[in-house]
């Protein structure tokens, strides 16, 4: 199985999320394996953004792979620890890659 690095930056919420959404339905399409996500380049991250992540992660799931974030924006480590998805984040702050 494959694995794919997605690089992230900028601001994701409803005005820029389709780009996002997109470009994983193209990774799917391709029969991308797992997927990591450098998030370390968001610097606005919205309710939006959260939607995203976990429908690509269910989506991902159902076909045997795996959504991971190996590193994260302050940005996104805020609100991901307020919605209670934080287990989802690296334990520690890793650069990227």
């Amino acid at each position: 199985s494959t694995s794919t690095v997605l690089y992230i930056a900028g601001e994701l919420d409803l005005s820029t999320i389709f780009v996002l959404e997109q470009a994983l339905h193209e990774l799917e399409a391709s029969g991308c394996g797992d997927l990591r996500l450098n998030l370390a380049g968001v610097t606005f991250f919205s309710a939006a953004g959260v939607t995203t992540l976990l429908a690509a992660r269910q989506r991902f799931a159902l076909r045997g792979h795996h959504v991971q974030i190996y590193s994260a924006s302050l940005s996104v480590r805020r609100v991901m620890n307020i919605v209670g998805l934080d287990h989802w984040l690296p334990s520690s702050r890793q650069p990227g890659l």
